[in-house]
């Protein structure tokens, strides 16, 4: 195999194309200096390692872009959950100092997982104010569970609720939500009425739109008062970043 096919091979074989612009340089293979293509190619028989390292430095680059973009979308989405009126539920102090978004899905396992940290955040800082924005994102039974929790508020359950979806495998089911309802000593009739009401229906597509504009696209994800947290992270992560 020529030298030229071969190369092309790793570059095709070990890396993203976006990530290292290939196909720029494809494109633009004619134009370089025909000399510096050889000092290239002769460096990368030596080295092929370069082309992984090019590879991650690119893509920490493109990580860094997004996560400072998101950063900046979250200052306008700090001050609009907020306020009272949020389309999100607040768990810990209402009233608190420091608020705190997390975007959940109740059948995530890292969501899970984020839910104890969330927990510890809360129990030892008194100031914590914890927005749950619901965002299911893992299809009918995700939205069956955020509804059930939304209803649950209605009849003043939500943290009770919230917590036993983590705590309890909660079918998804007209069946298993009716058994949830009865363990937290829910009204069904009218946990079945609120679940369909347009204004969950309403909620849940404000939350959807919050997402979006942070380009959010799974759960959980974190926007503390300094920064944001895609994926799971610790409660000591999120209390050093308080503010």
């Amino acid at each position: 195999m020529k030298y030229k096919t071969a190369l092309g091979a790793i570059l095709i074989g070990t890396l993203p194309l976006q990530a290292i612009g290939y196909t720029a340089y494809a494109q633009q293979a004619a134009t370089v200096d025909p000399e510096f293509m050889r000092n290239l190619e002769a460096a990368l028989v030596q080295k092929p390692e370069l082309i992984l390292e090019a590879a991650a430095r690119a893509q920490n680059k493109q990580r860094e872009a997004e996560m400072r973009r998101m950063s900046e979308s979250a200052v306008e989405i700090r001050k609009e959950l907020a306020v009272a009126n949020n389309p999100g539920f607040v768990i810990g102090n209402p009233t608190g100092s420091k608020t705190f978004v997390e975007y959940l899905d109740y059948r995530c396992g890292y969501c899970q997982k984020a839910h104890g940290e969330v927990n510890k955040l809360i129990e030892r800082d008194p100031q914590v104010r914890m927005v749950i924005v619901q965002l299911p994102v893992l299809g009918p039974d995700s939205e069956a569970l955020a509804r059930f929790a939304m209803a649950a508020d209605k009849q003043s359950k939500f943290k009770q609720t919230h917590d036993y979806l983590y705590t309890n495998k909660v079918d998804a089911s007209e069946e298993g939500l009716k058994a949830a309802a009865a363990a937290l000593g829910l009204d069904w009739a009218k946990v079945q009425s609120d679940m369909t009401s347009a204004e969950l229906s309403s909620r849940l597509d404000a939350n959807r739109s919050l997402a979006e504009r942070m380009n959010v696209s799974g759960t959980p994800f974190f926007i503390t008062p300094t920064t944001v947290f895609p994926g799971a992270t610790t409660a000591e992560n999120l209390a050093n970043n308080a503010g």
